[in-house]
């Protein structure tokens, strides 16, 4: 049976989340439905364990940070809930479920409340797309980056891999259990300055998205307490790197000119 379950597969985005009502529907039978169908299987799993002299296999739920909606920052994980998608609402109900199984069923469960999460194969296109991967798929095609509204808002960027890192260490961490903790950098970026890095000459506005949060930043004093965790890689360094590898694979303009 299974040791650790990490379970990742979700309507994970905001926007969907508010453009079309059925979405609603989506969202809850995904991230909430989904979710018990995980712990259910967690607990089944667990029972067999426990029957064969094992220790019941441990799940790590990844949460989001709208969580904490258009709240003062740094948000710590006593501040109150401020939902205000259907996106957020089945997170937070998926968060919910998970840390009950832990409480009522001995499932040893503990959720992650994930920042922006960035880094290789990021969603680059359409809905589910992150403005990291945005603004890179622009870069490569030679087109300009489009920046919504004035750039102001931000965001608390955190590469993948500590992510990954931080998923491995919930699991690993006794004191995790029960528990529900901020992944973050503690540092924030805006959007301006992401745009900036990646195209910093090239460069249009367009309205601002409707619902969208001002800002997130974590506090991650809870995550090096109880995890040991400290976010290791630095959001300028990846995205100078990734900008050289974008500027390698970009695709000739009209005329032969890059």
């Amino acid at each position: 049976g299974a040791h650790f379950v990490f379970p990742l597969a979700a309507m994970s985005k905001v926007e969907p989340s508010l453009s079309d009502p059925e979405m609603v529907r989506f969202c809850l039978d995904v991230n909430v439905g989904g979710t018990e169908n995980v712990m259910r299987a967690a607990l089944a799993a667990s029972k067999e364990r426990s029957n064969e002299g094992d220790a019941p296999a441990r799940v790590v739920y990844a949460a989001s940070s709208t969580h904490y909606g258009n709240q003062p920052v740094p948000f710590t994980e006593s501040k109150p809930e401020l939902l205000t998608s259907p996106y957020a609402h089945s997170k937070r109900s998926g968060e919910a479920v998970a840390l009950l199984y832990d409480a009522l069923h001995g499932v040893p469960a503990t959720s992650l409340r994930l920042f922006m999460v960035y880094g290789e194969r990021q969603p680059s296109e359409g809905a589910y797309a992150v403005v990291t991967g945005t603004f890179l798929r622009r870069l490569e095609n030679g087109e300009p980056v489009t920046i919504e509204g004035d750039g102001s808002h931000f965001r608390d960027f955190v590469h993948v891999s500590d992510v990954a890192r931080a998923f491995v260490l919930a699991a690993q961490t006794d004191a995790a259990r029960g528990a529900a903790i901020n992944v973050g950098t503690g540092r924030s970026v805006s959007v301006k300055q992401v745009a900036d890095i990646v195209s910093p000459q090239s460069q249009t506005n367009a309205p601002a998205r409707a619902n969208d949060l001002k800002g997130t930043l974590a506090d991650t004093c809870l995550a090096k307490r109880v995890l040991g965790f400290e976010a290791k890689r630095d959001f300028r360094r990846e995205m100078r790197l990734a900008v050289e590898a974008a500027k390698r694979k970009t695709k000739p303009r009209e005329g032969g000119a890059k």
